[in-house]
């Protein structure tokens, strides 16, 4: 499974640099995710003035998964360099490949 946020920057000037993390918070989603190959490293990302930033996370399946399933188990969070929590947002929309 693949997770894609696109996050944009309507601001005039450049963000300070940020972090990208995801929480799984759908137990049975858990239960199906291959923990083992979880990355527990964050992403650390700039985002230009008037620009957007695209982040991909890969995150290995032990079993197929309906969209249905997968809708709203994932969370991503955006923090400051200092660790505080700056937005949080839920993946609603799945596509399947």
């Amino acid at each position: 499974m693949t997770v894609h946020a696109r996050m944009v920057n309507e601001g005039s000037s450049d963000t300070d640099t940020l972090n990208f993390n995801y929480d799984v918070t759908d137990e049975s989603l858990l239960e199906s995710i291959d923990a083992d190959a979880l990355i527990e490293e964050s992403e650390e990302f700039t985002i230009g003035a008037n620009n957007a930033f695209v982040l991909n996370v890969s995150i290995p399946l032990s079993e197929p998964l309906t969209a249905d399933e997968l809708s709203g188990g994932i969370e991503g969070y955006v923090t400051d360099i200092a660790g505080n929590e700056i937005y949080r947002f839920s993946f609603e929309q799945v596509e399947e490949a």
